[in-house]
């Protein structure tokens, strides 16, 4: 699943719980990407930790497509730490300096 806001606001912890209740009503196995243009409040991040949501912002988004990116190897990046260390947003730019 993917939910994008294209917002000038920060995303906060809610809208970020909101979104992965939405991934838990599905089959077993589903992920979801998150992406807000304008990031992540600190609250937000501090508060949330996705169980199978991963989360990318404006920079990232940006980074992928002006770097030409696989968009496939970004999100196998992210799922696989994400899982390793419990952080659902990490910048591409950690993962291809």
């Amino acid at each position: 699943m993917v939910e994008a806001k294209w917002r000038n606001a920060q995303s906060d912890a809610s809208v970020l719980r909101s979104f992965q209740d939405k991934v838990g009503d599905r089959l077993e196995g589903t992920r979801g990407v998150f992406i807000s243009y304008s990031g992540f409040t600190p609250d937000g991040l501090a508060a949330f930790t996705a169980r199978r949501v991963i989360m990318m912002d404006g920079l990232d988004i940006h980074d992928v497509l002006s770097r030409r990116l696989s968009l496939d190897e970004v999100i196998a990046a992210k799922v696989r730490r994400a899982s390793e260390e419990r952080k659902p947003f990490i910048r591409v730019r950690e993962f291809f300096p």
